[in-house]
């Protein structure tokens, strides 16, 4: 369930600025459970561990991004650091 505010609702609103920077406002009402992962989750994002578990997960998902969109010697280049040296055989 989403609720929509009219633009020229909240034009007219005086806590617009302290409520939305957008042209209106868009409400998606919550239960408390999801209410409350949600806050965990954004807590939890804020403290370094995670921070050092997403640049580790970064690297790997590149990789596994490459090993699906590029062309294999591309993902040989980008694995075993052969960018550095011509493959045997490649002009």
């Amino acid at each position: 369930m989403r609720i929509r505010f009219a633009t020229r609702d909240c034009q007219a609103c005086t806590v617009k600025p302290r409520c939305t920077l957008s042209e209106r406002r868009l409400l998606t009402p919550r239960s408390h459970e999801e209410h409350e992962a949600l806050v965990a989750a954004r807590l939890r994002e804020g403290q370094p561990a995670f921070a050092a578990d997403r640049r580790r997960r970064a690297g790997v998902e590149g990789t596994l991004s490459c090993g699906v969109r590029c062309p294999p010697s591309a993902l040989l280049r980008q694995i075993e650091g052969l960018h550095e040296r011509r493959m045997a055989g490649s002009s």
